[in-house]
């Protein structure tokens, strides 16, 4: 198992990975080269300042690339080495070496399930932060615009208590709704026109409803995003606290073991698997926080991408670089697509093979997984 960065690599090697992983290399110091030939006949910098952004941060880039790849090794490594180790524990002549042994890597796979879980609800929580962030600090707002508007409305004057446009159809064709007569400079014709000012704008009533609608919906948001909200935290809690008692029995179960035999190459194996875990628990997060910076770095890039697209400051000598420096780039994305493409390939026609002869030789029904 210590070998499956090997294992992986020697597979990359028959199928011409190799070739094809210079060829990469290759494109990608021609693009650089043609970008930095564009930034030298950039005469007023305005350019070269921008690509040199671009290039620190494709830097940045693989070397975060290495990173992850450095820690998937480490990581691969300790794991191996820890199952080497639990195999050995395994078969210790001690039976209450094994009960105990047995019982930690149940606690381990209860650890790793509640870690799951809490990450499952960090990611909840970020959802829902940015689906009801605007619910949850607008809903006193909300309360106070809907008492508003209820308050306006009971004393008749959001909306108004009268129509303009029936009003002004009135006026228009001189001729009240109970069939009456309204003509210009009439008592009646008078009081309906002063009435006006007092009438209420239809686009205004529509506006109302419309914000009344909003802030009602806010309002029955809110107390949906309060019981998300509560159950995303029961659901942290929870496994928090189960992490933190599960990581307790995992280290007592650990010191019961070094402290129920003399015999010196078990107290070695323990020692060497706490540091084994140590050592992944350090990886892991190493991976964690170079992916992230990656995912970071991959969303910065194609801006600061097109900021330079955009530039209208390119003579004809940068244009040819610039065009040269895009084609190469074009076919840099097209090996790295077609490699990862054809891994992805070759990893599941493995596993297709495996299980097909472990079917033809194996009378238990047995399958076979992949180990990214």
């Amino acid at each position: 198992a210590k070998g499956d960065s090997i294992v992986k690599q020697a597979i990359r090697e028959i199928l011409g990975f190799t070739i094809a992983e210079k060829a990469l290399q290759d494109v990608k110091a021609i693009r650089k080269n043609y970008q930095s030939e564009m930034a030298k006949a950039d005469k007023q910098g305005i350019v070269a300042e921008k690509q040199k952004k671009i290039t620190a941060l494709e830097n940045q880039l693989a070397s975060y690339k290495e990173a992850i790849q450095r820690s998937e090794q480490a990581i691969s490594y300790y794991e191996a080495t820890i199952a080497e180790i639990d195999e050995q524990l395994q078969s210790s002549d001690s039976k209450t070496i094994q009960q105990i042994h047995n019982l930690r890597l149940e606690k381990e796979k209860q650890l790793k399930r509640e870690k799951g879980l809490q990450q499952d609800a960090l990611e909840e929580k970020v959802g829902l932060i940015s689906d009801y962030a605007t619910t949850v600090f607008g809903l006193k707002l909300a309360q106070t615009a809907l008492d508003f508007i209820d308050e306006s409305e009971y004393k008749g004057t959001i909306p108004a208590p009268y129509n303009e446009q029936l009003f002004q159809d009135i006026l228009k064709e001189a001729l009240c709704i109970c069939g009456a007569d309204i003509k210009p400079g009439t008592e009646a014709f008078n009081k309906i026109n002063a009435l006006l000012k007092q009438a209420s704008d239809p686009m205004l009533e529509n506006r109302v409803r419309k914000a009344r609608s909003q802030l009602t919906s806010i309002q029955q948001n809110a107390i949906k995003s309060k019981k998300l909200f509560s159950s995303n935290i029961h659901k942290l809690a929870q496994a928090e606290t189960n992490i933190v008692r599960l990581t307790k029995e995992i280290a007592d179960l650990s010191v019961k073991i070094q402290g129920l035999t003399d015999l010196e190459s078990i107290n070695n194996l323990e020692k060497e698997r706490s540091r084994a875990n140590n050592n992944l628990r350090q990886e892991l997060q190493s991976l964690g926080n170079a992916k992230a910076k990656l995912e970071n770095s991959e969303k910065e890039l194609p801006a600061l991408k097109n900021e330079i697209s955009r530039l209208d400051a390119y003579s004809s000598e940068m244009l040819r670089y610039k065009d040269l420096a895009s084609y190469a780039e074009q076919v840099e994305t097209l090996i790295d697509s077609t490699l990862q493409n054809a891994e992805k390939d070759v990893e599941k026609r493995i596993i297709e093979k495996v299980n097909k002869y472990l079917s033809m030789f194996v009378r238990q029904d047995y399958k076979a997984k992949l180990n990214p």
